[in-house]
């Protein structure tokens, strides 16, 4: 574990790039619809119910990490993007892309802009997502 001198976030690997610069979170929500910030605060109470999460805010996005980052929300003007990384591949509505972050690590990433779409479906796939982290801590 390597934390950065500057900003004091940690990373799995010494010197890893990254941006030093962290905001305040409700400057995510400055100039966007009010619908962006409902599924944000829909998104949270999920996560408000984890352990060990580190919640670091940049300028593109709200993320979230136990040992590395698992879970990342980018909040747009009319809508969050979502991109949360799993041990396997899920090829399912409404994910619309998935990229293999690693030999055995998938990010999938999901655009949501009601708070309907923050149904059990996604999050279950979010708990899965911290569940696999949490996991790689024990």
């Amino acid at each position: 574990m390597w934390i950065c001198p500057n900003c004091k976030r940690k990373f799995k690997i010494k010197n890893q790039s990254h941006s030093c610069v962290l905001i305040p979170i409700e400057n995510h929500f400055i100039n966007v619809d009010d619908h962006v910030k409902k599924c944000f605060l829909e998104l949270k109470k999920t996560i408000d119910t984890w352990h060990f999460v580190n919640e670091v805010s940049t300028p593109s996005a709200i993320l979230y990490s136990i040992r590395s980052n698992f879970l990342a929300l980018k909040p747009k003007k009319k809508w969050v993007d979502i991109e949360f990384v799993l041990s396997e591949e899920i090829d399912e509505f409404p994910i619309h892309k998935v990229v293999q972050a690693s030999k055995a690590m998938f990010a999938h990433f999901i655009r949501i802009e009601a708070v309907k779409e923050v149904d059990s479906q996604l999050i279950n796939w979010l708990n899965m997502a911290y569940e696999h982290n949490i996991g790689r801590l024990i």
